[in-house]
């Protein structure tokens, strides 16, 4: 019998109102149409296209960037057998600008399709992840309380920093609540969780760190990490680089081909910009 082990879930509200201010009206008209256009998607494995990946309608992080304007956004995963492999950011402009943007990054080892409203939007060639051993990681301990110690105690040693299109630079900061948290024995993964390093609240990169057998089947700490916008992100852990993304151009980001693409559409609909 295919077990799966269930753990936590967390939503989390970020979207920038202070405990006296009454909550902008436009937070929850952006969860509401931005859980609405994710419903429009359905992604499937490649090479196993008859059966799509499960959506989880529930909203991940609400989140805000009042660095770049008035924008609320909400972010949501596609599974298989209990795994994440489709992360989406859904988010509506109010200002400077009034269109919405959907933005996935691929978290599978195997290529993705994606349709929206039964249209072929979004097929990889390639990986959305490569996940790699970390070195001086912890043993990964019986305990999944103790386990989610040893993973929020990896990705606060990261310095993650993004590069915008003017050259500043900007240090990302790490939200301490894992987004997600998951693990199977069908996946041969015991253990994983979603991080997210933001500006503002907005999720700008994705860490993934599952707990996974290594080539001599002993189990180790991997560790992925993803760009969830179209800018130049550095990554370093305890001092040394270990990832680097130069910034993506738009129109390849738009074209539905990268592990990371985006689409524009006017007032959510579905005529593209």
């Amino acid at each position: 019998m295919r077990r799966i082990f269930a753990f936590a879930l967390f939503s989390v509200s970020l979207a920038g109102t202070s405990a006296t201010e009454e909550p902008d009206p436009r937070i929850a008209e952006a969860l509401k149409t931005t859980t609405e256009a994710a419903s429009h998607y359905e992604f499937r494995l490649a090479d196993d296209p008859s059966e799509s990946l499960t959506f989880h309608p529930n909203s991940l992080l609400h989140w805000s960037n009042p660095v770049i304007g008035v924008i609320y956004g909400n972010v949501f995963v596609w599974t298989e057998d209990g795994r994440p492999e489709v992360i989406g950011s859904i988010l509506q402009w109010y200002e400077p600008h009034k269109h919405a943007t959907h933005e996935f990054h691929s978290l599978s080892a195997r290529p993705v399709e994606g349709s929206h409203d039964g249209k072929l939007v979004w097929k990889t060639t390639k990986p959305g992840v490569q996940l790699k051993p970390i070195t001086q990681a912890p043993i990964v301990d019986e305990s999944p309380f103790v386990r989610l110690r040893q993973m929020r105690s990896i990705t606060r040693q990261l310095e993650v920093t993004s590069i915008n299109k003017e050259g500043e630079k900007y240090n990302l900061r790490l939200l301490s609540q894992p987004l997600f948290r998951y693990g199977n024995d069908k996946s041969n993964v015991l253990d994983g969780a979603l991080f997210s390093f933001v500006q503002g609240t907005d999720p700008e990169v994705i860490v993934l760190i599952e707990s996974r057998k290594n080539d001599s089947g002993t189990l180790q700490w991997h560790l992925a990490m993803m760009r969830m916008a179209a800018l130049e992100f550095t990554a370093k852990l305890r001092g040394r680089e270990i990832w680097h993304v130069e910034k993506m151009p738009y129109p390849v980001a738009m074209r539905g081909r990268e592990p990371y693409s985006l689409y524009r559409f006017k007032h959510q609909e579905t005529e593209s910009q």
